[in-house]
């Protein structure tokens, strides 16, 4: 969780193990029929709603936390903070126009269930 997240959740268990819970519940809640009609009410999308929403809870409380103390750390939050993201832009993985930064910190699909963190630098010639 160190490489992909932040400080605080590496270093507290009882925290990490609620977010690692979080994400595996919007993971299983993605179903086929929330995928293809995703306006359908249904449980799966209440649980997707629920965790994603408690995702949200923890990680917007860490960076309130840092902007209140002016704490920083050498962390991946750190750096999407520096770019100016959001906390829904930071716990969201979507597409995004590396023209609007010098350097992105991003995901990238090692197999179908794992991810590995990717610095694009657009400052470094190819």
């Amino acid at each position: 969780m160190r490489t992909v997240a932040c400080k605080e959740l590496a270093e507290d268990q009882d925290a990490l193990q609620r977010v690692l819970h979080q994400y595996e519940m919007v993971e299983a809640s993605t179903t086929p029929a929330v995928v293809m009609y995703p306006s359908m009410p249904s449980i799966s999308r209440l649980k997707r709603l629920w965790g994603g929403g408690k995702i949200y809870m923890t990680f917007d409380k860490i960076i309130q936390d840092r902007k209140r103390t002016g704490r920083r750390e050498d962390d991946p939050l750190q750096t999407l903070l520096d770019l100016g993201d959001n906390t829904v832009q930071i716990i969201t993985v979507s597409k995004v126009d590396l023209a609007e930064h010098e350097s992105l910190l991003c995901l990238t699909p090692l197999s179908s269930s794992s991810w590995a963190p990717c610095l694009l630098d657009s400052s470094t010639p190819a």
